[in-house]
């Protein structure tokens, strides 16, 4: 049954589930990729939602460009993998919505079981901060390979250290804790939509705690974000809402609440004395610093092949020589989508990020503005939400477009929602 092939796809999402002995020639697919694979028939009838909506439409344009640049790569593994991830994304945007026009509360009832699985992300990373040797028992032991790429877990400690090993960092499932922060935002805006829709108000709590966990993160950028973008949900919320009057004071003690628990997180779990000496911004300019260097040789990279890019595993295998010369790190990717994606799969697709960018707001911002029932709107606030900061975000990380694994699935389900929101007859066009 489909809701079962979703199931696995999104809810499953949130754990992957590395299954011992389950490896593919040293590729680890979680059960939650194998619930995306299974969608495939779901793609295959929704090919025409998804080459007539623009944002999907560049999507497939960027897989096909991903496919033919496997031509001159060095390393087709890589490839696959980022082939395979956005099929995935496609297919379970078709799925979804497919699945809206037959029985939407199965759409519902999966987006409450994945924030319910969110929250226990979220308590390990409150935990994991509140004692950083919990955290390392976790990572060593065998229960961690259940949740995290056994591969990544066998080097986390020596090549391919991250920074959940700094212990004012805490990642959960996650061993970088800016994508933790990025992902808790994310499942925050799903559990905010959930509330809006489906008149759920402990989803509003579960918001706020999942907000609360982002923080604990540790990550600077996830601050930063945090205290642009909360702001900017609930000024939309309230320019939209019929009752600004008590929608204004609602907003008002959320932003103070979150506030004032994060900042009471930071004193908790943070180093006073860290806290005293050194600013947020000044503590961000070190990690600022290393990605200029490292988005430099991408400029000087660019002209070499400046239409079909360096193909899967060229970053790898030219990118060490310049760091060694300027005195960094050798195992930087790129920091920044659109260099990725023009390493990856040359300038078209480079070219169609920025399309697929531009479409998803516009499509959003035109809902927005159309819609005056505040559960439509709030399905364009979430998306819009989740989105920018993958894009933002993503300017000095290695999302990509749709996000990491954790990510791919939710994100593509907020996106078929505004599809679906849009009223496009030829996008709903049954198969």
């Amino acid at each position: 049954m489909r809701r079962w092939r979703l199931f696995f796809a999104i809810p499953a999402s949130v754990l992957q589930l590395y299954l011992p002995g389950a490896g593919i020639g040293g590729f680890m697919p979680p059960l939650a990729l194998l619930g995306g694979l299974a969608l495939w028939p779901e793609f295959i009838r929704g090919i025409r939602i998804l080459v007539k909506w623009p944002p999907t439409f560049i999507l497939v344009i960027i897989l096909l460009t991903y496919i033919v640049s496997l031509l001159w790569s060095v390393d087709i593994r890589m490839g696959m993998r980022a082939i395979i991830y956005l099929w995935v994304f496609l297919a379970i945007f078709a799925a979804i919505v497919l699945q809206l026009r037959r029985n939407e509360r199965v759409v519902w009832n999966l987006l409450n079981i994945t924030v319910l699985l969110a929250i226990m992300e979220a308590v390990l990373v409150i935990a994991f901060r509140i004692s950083p040797d919990l955290e390392m028992v976790f990572l060593h032991s065998d229960l961690a390979r259940l949740f995290i790429n056994p591969n990544v877990i066998d080097v986390l400690f020596t090549d391919g250290q991250n920074n959940v090993l700094d212990p004012a960092k805490a990642g959960g499932f996650f061993t970088n804790g800016n994508v933790a922060g990025a992902y808790l935002w994310i499942m925050a805006m799903v559990s905010f939509l959930l509330g809006e829709w489906k008149r759920l108000r402990l989803m509003y709590l579960s918001s706020v705690f999942l907000l609360v966990a982002a923080l604990s993160t540790g990550s600077k950028v996830v601050i930063l974000l945090i205290a642009v973008l909360t702001p900017v949900v609930f000024m939309t919320i309230f320019w939209h809402s019929r009752k600004r009057a008590p929608a204004f004071v609602i907003m008002i003690l959320m932003i103070g609440l979150v506030s004032s628990l994060g900042i009471l997180a930071s004193l908790l779990f943070g180093d006073y004395h860290d806290i005293a000496q050194t600013s947020l911004l000044q503590k961000s300019d070190s990690a600022f610093d290393i990605r200029i260097q490292i988005w430099q040789y991408g400029i000087q990279a660019f002209p070499n092949s400046p239409i079909l890019g360096q193909g899967f595993g060229g970053w790898q295998q030219e990118y060490p020589r310049y760091a060694e010369f300027v005195g960094i790190s050798k195992n930087y990717p790129p920091h920044n989508t659109w260099i990725y994606l023009w390493s990856q799969g040359g300038l078209l697709a480079a070219l169609m990020g920025v399309g697929f960018v531009l479409s998803v707001v516009i499509c959003g911002v035109r809902n927005l503005t159309h819609r005056t029932h505040m559960k439509s709107v709030s399905i364009s606030v979430a998306m819009l939400a989740a989105y920018c900061w993958v894009f933002v975000h993503g300017m000095g990380t290695n999302f990509g477009l749709i996000g990491e694994e954790h990510m791919v699935p939710v994100l593509a389900v907020l996106l078929a929602l505004v599809c679906a929101a849009n009223g496009n007859r030829k996008a709903r066009q049954v198969i």
